[in-house]
């Protein structure tokens, strides 16, 4: 499976392809569901889940990764925005 791997590897690489893998994914899920003689406890959908889970966490991951990444040019934004708010405030003053 195609969008085993993707999710595996993980979305550090290539986001938008992860994204794209974990859609695959949760189509593959709805479509087996949907099949009368499929059930929910055969291991392919507790694999597919397991995938789904899986999935989320390593996202949940990398949007931490990057939030401790770019931390301080958020700082450094929201100071620089503080810093020409009150100027210009400060501007209307004089």
């Amino acid at each position: 499976m195609q969008a085993e791997a993707k999710i595996i590897k993980g979305p550090h690489e290539d986001v938008k392809s992860y994204l794209e893998a974990i859609d695959q994914l949760r189509r593959n899920i709805r479509f087996f569901n949907n099949k009368k003689g499929f059930k929910n406890d055969d291991g392919i959908a507790i694999r597919a889940n397991n995938l789904i889970a899986e999935a989320i966490s390593k996202l949940e991951e990398e949007f931490k990764r990057l939030l401790s990444s770019y931390r301080f040019v958020f700082i450094f934004l929201m100071l620089l925005i503080f810093y020409i708010s009150t100027k210009s405030s400060f501007s209307c003053i004089n």
